[in-house]
């Protein structure tokens, strides 16, 4: 076994863990200290103790409780705190977290002399928080809120006198008792293997302490117990004994097909479609639909690999330890910071106070509607804007000191918040001005809001998209197991070698008219929206972050109810399409959920995602699909979809409705019209849906 030198670029840090060899007899015999704590056997063996520092493992993953408490740190409702673990239970270690809270009067419980009564609900609203903050196995089994914090002489947390947890303490919800037979069976398997006296209907298995590990058991007693067939993926989406027994007892080959109708109560105009008259993009290796469209048709990967002499400096540079997980890949944008101020009639100094995606989606929504062939001086009637960003990352690079006034100004200039507003006041649009912030999903939100503007005849023209770009743009990310990012900057949707995703910088814009006025204005016309939905999972599943089954599916049938189509009818899907090993199969079975409704038929629709082309383009991902879909409808073809090979395990391509686009091919159909369905759906759990279709009655020119 050989052992490197030193670090590079960092001869000090090298000198403080390439040190001496202290039983060897070679002069210049060294050792690595690798931050373990351990003890030399008499056969010469090192016997390997514990970490030396703060890491741990919690089921195989790498857990820093510093990082744990740091967060914990930062919810309102926490003063100190302390996070360590427990061995004492046999199935593994648990993290702990004692807590002083804010503002509460001190409630001893009986025989625990710093520990005190707090309310339940602040106890939900701390684990909330930290879900929406951190990955599940980083957060605590067990919140023990105290007096204070115990200290020694020294200074340093006494964890003699830290009060064990008991099962008491273990976080749950208000326990609703099984009344079921179903119910019973399924609380009793969980009170089992979780190691736990009483399991409530509304409890939620991975917040009692379940994970990825325990749902295996969980499936193989279930299966044993109530003779049911169960993959692994519907205990993700069943977390709580209510809902699994609701699924258990109506069987998967007998649920109820879902119903495709309208359950808003608001009046839905008879012609609902919306026509797509414009278009304008920057998306990595493209600057416009045209080059777009021919880098999708061939084939080609945009997302780029940073050269040394092109990386850019980044925080987590900093941590050696880390080098080895940074990926040098991403979606990029050529000339991000080209602008003409003086076409817009800015000065130098509003310009270079703007942030670069305000300036770029300003270029974009002018070039949409010129695309158009209108000029916006000459439109009389009102022009609404909805879309959304990115965070700004661009003014964070600098460090100088400015005045009160202009930091007020630069603020106007770049924060998201004043983006639509900005757009608007600078092309003088008077309609609608709506910022959109639902993550990933923002930018088929914004569309679907601006269809809506336009069918209740608040707008007659309306513009939507959104726009993500990160600076600075080339430092590559940080990969983390387990996580959504691709090991290797390649996204593989659907493919069984799958393991994430890749981010992009980019944004989207499209100019929309009822198709009404635009047949009868002669506008051009790239595709028709026939109908969009937009939904929330609710709490329907493992945590904040994870995508829901059900909330995925329903978003669907809700955008086909809004077509009046059914999904047989439907010939190709623009997939959120992450390439993550839950996320691709949760996708799947949400849209087999919806076709298996109304239809037997085998692979007769195509899939795909666009983020295997450009990478995820956050804010903008969305837009990006749709485009895409609209530029297939428009030239008839269907893009490959890049780096599928083999389907994901958990995938059932050949009984599915679906078959992975994996070739360039024309788009042919049989006596229906081109048509198609986007998903884009955000963390946090703001799905979208919208389906396209073929211009109607003429060949686009």
């Amino acid at each position: 076994m050989g052992l490197a030198r030193n670090y590079v670029n960092d001869e000090e840090h090298g000198k403080k863990v390439f040190i001496p060899h202290p039983f060897s007899g070679e002069p210049k015999a060294r050792i690595y200290k690798t931050g373990d704590r351990g003890r030399r056997l008499l056969n010469g063996t090192v016997e390997f103790i514990s970490r030396n520092d703060n890491q741990i493992k919690i089921r195989s993953q790498r857990v820093e409780l510093g990082e744990v408490e740091s967060c914990l740190r930062n919810s309102p409702l926490v003063q100190e705190c302390f996070v360590t673990t427990t061995d004492s239970l046999d199935d593994g270690k648990k993290l702990i977290a004692y807590f002083v809270p804010k503002n509460t009067k001190e409630q001893h419980i009986d025989n625990l002399v710093n520990v005190i009564q707090w309310p339940k609900s602040k106890l939900n609203e701390i684990r909330d928080f930290l879900k929406s903050e951190l990955p599940e196995y980083m957060i605590p089994s067990y919140f023990i809120p105290l007096t204070d914090i115990p200290l020694n002489s020294n200074g340093k947390v006494n964890r003699n006198q830290l009060p064990l947890p008991t099962e008491n303490m273990y976080f749950r919800r208000d326990y609703k008792e099984p009344i079921s037979e179903v119910e019973i069976k399924v609380s009793d398997i969980w009170k089992r293997l979780l190691k736990v006296e009483k399991v409530g209907v509304e409890d939620n298995f991975f917040d009692l302490g379940g994970h990825s590990l325990l749902v295996v058991k969980v499936q193989t007693a279930l299966e044993k117990e109530l003779n049911v067939e169960i993959r692994l993926m519907d205990l993700f989406q069943y977390t709580t004994v209510r809902a699994l027994s609701q699924w258990i007892t109506e069987k998967l080959p007998q649920e109820k097909p879902i119903t495709l109708k309208n359950t808003s109560n608001k009046m839905v105009p008879k012609d609902n479609s919306i026509a797509i008259i414009g278009m304008s993009l920057r998306f990595p290796g493209a600057n416009n639909p045209y080059e777009f469209w021919e880098n999708l048709r061939n084939g080609k990967e945009s997302i780029s690999q940073i050269l040394d002499d092109e990386l850019e400096p980044a925080s987590f540079h900093q941590d050696l330890k880390l080098s080895k997980r940074i990926i040098r890949a991403g979606g990029f944008i050529n000339n991000a910071l080209s602008f003409d101020p003086e076409f817009f009639r800015m000065s130098e100094k509003e310009a270079k106070n703007m942030d670069p995606q305000h300036r770029m989606f300003l270029e974009c929504s002018w070039e949409a509607v010129e695309s158009a062939g209108y000029n916006l001086e000459e439109i009389e009637k009102p022009v609404s804007l909805y879309a959304g960003c990115a965070s700004g990352t661009y003014h964070t690079q600098s460090s100088r000191d400015i005045s009160i006034a202009d930091q007020f100004q630069q603020d106007l200039l770049s924060r998201s918040t004043f983006l639509t507003t900005r757009v608007s006041y600078k092309l003088n649009l008077t309609g609608e001005s709506i910022l959109v912030d639902t993550a990933c999903s923002t930018s088929l939100v914004a569309v679907h809001m601006a269809c809506q503007s336009l069918l209740l005849g608040q707008s007659d023209y309306a513009l939507a998209g959104g726009i993500s770009l990160r600076f600075p743009q080339k430092t590559g990310y940080l990969y983390e197991p387990s996580f959504i990012f691709s090991p290797d900057g390649h996204c593989r949707a659907f493919d069984k070698d799958a393991e994430g995703t890749v981010e992009g910088n980019g944004g989207g814009v499209v100019f929309l008219k009822r198709l009404s006025d635009a047949l009868n204005d002669g506008d051009p016309i790239h595709a028709v929206i026939k109908g969009s939905a937009i939904n929330n999972d609710g709490n329907m599943k493992i945590g904040y972050t994870a995508p829901s089954t059900k909330g995925q599916a329903d978003v669907i049938a809700r955008a086909q109810a809004a077509a009046n189509v059914s999904p047989d009818s439907i010939s190709y899907i623009e997939a959120h399409g992450t390439g993550t090993k839950l996320g691709d199969p949760i996708e799947i079975e949400a849209l087999n959920k919806v076709f298996r409704s109304q239809t037997n038929k085998k692979q007769f629709c195509g899939i795909g995602s666009v983020k295997t082309n450009i990478g995820h383009l956050g804010s903008a991902a969305g837009i990006a699909g749709l485009i895409k879909t609209a530029l297939a409808l428009k030239y008839k073809e269907i893009p490959p979809s890049l780096h599928f090979k083999e389907p994901n395990p958990e995938i059932d391509f050949e009984n599915s409705p679906f078959y992975v686009c994996s070739r360039n091919s024309p788009w042919d159909t049989k006596n229906t019209p081109r048509r198609a369905g986007v998903s884009s759906f955000g963390i946090g759990g703001t799905n979208a849906h919208i389906i396209l279709e073929e211009t109607p009655g003429k060949e686009e020119s």
